[in-house]
């Protein structure tokens, strides 16, 4: 069939098929910004009165794919027959919105003696669907039929109202949209300003270059792969890691490279600069310190376990960075040395993978997946304390000097965290009542407000010194990636789904 995006044809029938999955760990499933714009392209050279069946893992409902409203209108521009889609398990006939669909087996066997599949029949008005068991001698009866016609949008299919958050927001925010732009890939980081200009990454490998005024497009540089890290500014450039294995670094003002270098495998970690040097997570265990004007390795360190997709931190000569199989590695900046290593949780399923590290002084705090903030001494690796209290996972924010640190649960809580204090101590504890939570999205901070991403596209702007929660406001369906504040009086929004939401913030 191909990559994730396939087209082809049988006796008349074309097949399409695109991609789902919760592309950022803990995320909600999605359909691709990248995949959704090929599919709107292909439709528009298929005749409308062409057959089509379309292809993809999770259900089109909006339970299954955050965005399976935006498929399921363009599929009902054409004639299209039926859906194909799993994900569940099970052998189901059902219907998107009037669209007949079929929602098949896993090949795993479970407690069965041999897996099995679904061949479908499209014979004499119907298609006819069965399972076969290679251990079995015959194909099963039919458990699902699914009639076949020319498909009309008006009379086959129910029309409900589309997601549209503007009366909601009305009552719930007080921040207003300056401009907004829809990027033609998902957006899996957040956006950093500089002067007049933003600058963002996105999943087709490209750091983009926008105005700050209006969010026209000022230039473009594109990578060999996708792109899940952060842009970094320092001193007129920006740094980036792409998955084609190099980090980058591009002149701000003209996007020209000014060098790269070139790893063996894709990177995921969002780059760190300090003191002209950049530190960077790589893949098969390595992590990189380079330097910042030239590009030259200064030392590399290996070992480590898992992917790094964090950024690092580093404070008093250590820099320490999590990885995917539950380790936390620190490094001494000067030389690569390892100093320590702390493995946190059982699994990579609950690794400290996602968390951007902080540090205050001769401290470093990670938020790990298995629900444990830690406090270690930065030079000995001690655990000076750790603490499930605020029932979170990863998702952490810290104030610039590093003096308190802002946690969100995994239900509707919000924590402010002393980061000075010899032991755990709440500065104040918050009810904001966003329900269950799992977006890895860290919070982050102005001079006045915390703000809180969520993973069903909501930001919530808090009070800093007491949690109270001055406004939220819904951008979409999709993870918010990052919500970048600007001083005082501006916020710029992420979202998976490729938006980009320059806001005001009320004073």
């Amino acid at each position: 069939m191909g990559g994730s995006q396939f087209k082809y044809s049988i006796n008349g029938v074309v097949f399409l098929g695109i991609s789902s999955g919760p592309f950022m760990r803990m995320g909600p499933c999605q359909a691709p910004r990248e995949d959704i714009e090929w599919l709107q392209k292909t439709l528009k050279d298929i005749p409308e009165d062409t057959p089509i069946v379309f292809v993809i893992h999770s259900p089109l409902t909006l339970d299954a794919i955050a965005n399976a409203d935006q498929i399921i209108d363009l599929l009902k521009t054409h004639n299209i027959q039926f859906v194909i889609s799993g994900h569940y398990h099970v052998n189901k006939v059902t219907d998107y919105e009037g669209i007949p669909a079929a929602i098949c087996r896993s090949s795993l066997r479970r407690k069965d003696p041999c897996g099995g599949y679904t061949i479908a029949t499209m014979e004499k008005g119907k298609m006819t669907l069965r399972e076969r068991r290679p251990c079995e001698d015959t194909i099963r009866a039919p458990w699902g039929e699914v009639a076949l016609k020319d498909y009309n949008s008006a009379t086959d299919t129910i029309h409900p109202a589309r997601q549209d958050y503007t009366a909601d927001n009305a009552k719930t925010s007080k921040a207003s949209v300056l401009w907004h732009i829809q990027d033609h890939s998902d957006i899996a980081s957040g956006a950093i300003q500089n002067g007049k200009t933003v600058f963002f990454t996105n999943t087709v490998g490209e750091l983009r270059a926008v105005s700050a005024v209006d969010g026209h497009a000022l230039w473009t540089f594109s990578t060999g792969d996708k792109i899940f890290s952060e842009p970094t500014y320092s001193k007129g450039k920006v740094y980036i890691s792409s998955a084609d294995g190099s980090i980058y670094c591009i002149d701000s003002k003209k996007g020209s490279k000014i060098w790269q270098f070139k790893t063996d495998y894709p990177i995921l970690s969002t780059p760190l600069v300090v003191n002209d040097v950049v530190y960077v997570g790589g893949g098969k265990g390595r992590f990189y310190a380079l330097d910042a004007k030239k590009g030259s390795l200064i030392w590399a360190h290996s070992g480590i376990k898992g992917y790094m997709e964090s950024r690092p931190v580093v404070t008093e000569g250590v820099v320490a960075i999590g990885s995917w199989a539950s380790e936390f590695n620190a490094m001494d900046t000067k030389t690569g040395k390892n100093l320590w290593k702390h493995a946190p949780g059982l699994s990579r399923y609950f690794s400290p993978g996602a968390c951007w590290t902080t540090g205050y002084k001769d401290r470093i705090y990670v938020h790990s997946s298995d629900k444990k903030l830690y406090c270690y001494n930065a030079h000995s690796g001690q655990i000076i304390w750790e603490s499930k209290e605020p029932n979170g996972r990863e998702s952490l924010g810290v104030e610039p000097d590093g003096s308190i640190l802002y946690v969100k649960s995994t239900k509707d809580y919000v924590i402010a965290i002393d980061a000075t204090s010899p032991e755990y101590k709440e500065l104040w504890r918050a009810n904001v009542g966003f329900g269950a939570e799992f977006g890895p999205t860290r919070i982050t901070v102005n001079g006045k407000y915390a703000f809180v991403s969520t993973g069903n596209g909501k930001v919530y702007c808090l009070d800093k010194k007491t949690g109270s929660t001055m406004w939220m406001h819904r951008f979409s369906s999709s993870l918010i990636t990052s919500a970048y504040p600007v001083g005082e009086k501006a916020l710029i929004v992420t979202t998976m789904g490729g938006g980009v939401f320059y806001m005001q913030i009320p004073q």
